[in-house]
């Protein structure tokens, strides 16, 4: 399985009132596909949203050495952010597939959608 940490299913930290216990909480999307730009597709069927490779149109997040990376997240009322997709293995190491969406990962990995981390 292929777990998707993603923009949509956010990890929420909450205490609870009576308590004071801390507690944190992820809608968990997994997927059995093999390939990144499917299980992505999968996940915004999901949420009614999109992602797209980031073009460098916006002049305050310039592509640097036209290096291809970053997204264009949608959300599904039309408001649309730049993401990052990294993909995190089992064993903590974390991969940049820039925008190579053909990437293939395996059983246990973690694809990451979320603020720019590179």
């Amino acid at each position: 399985m292929i777990y998707v940490h993603g923009l949509e299913n956010e990890l929420h930290d909450f205490t609870d009132p009576i308590t004071h216990k801390r507690y944190a909480k992820r809608e968990e999307f997994i997927s059995d596909k093999k390939i990144v730009k499917d299980i992505l597709v999968e996940y915004c069927d999901n949420y009614g949203s999109s992602i797209q490779p980031y073009d460098g149109s916006w002049e305050d997040v310039p592509l640097k050495n036209d290096e291809q990376k970053y997204f264009f997240y949608t959300f599904a009322n039309g408001d649309r952010v730049l993401v990052d997709i990294h993909i995190i293995k089992p064993n903590g190491q974390e991969i940049c597939i820039k925008q190579d969406l053909s990437y293939r990962v395996e059983d246990g990995n973690i694809i990451y959608v979320g603020a720019l981390m590179c």
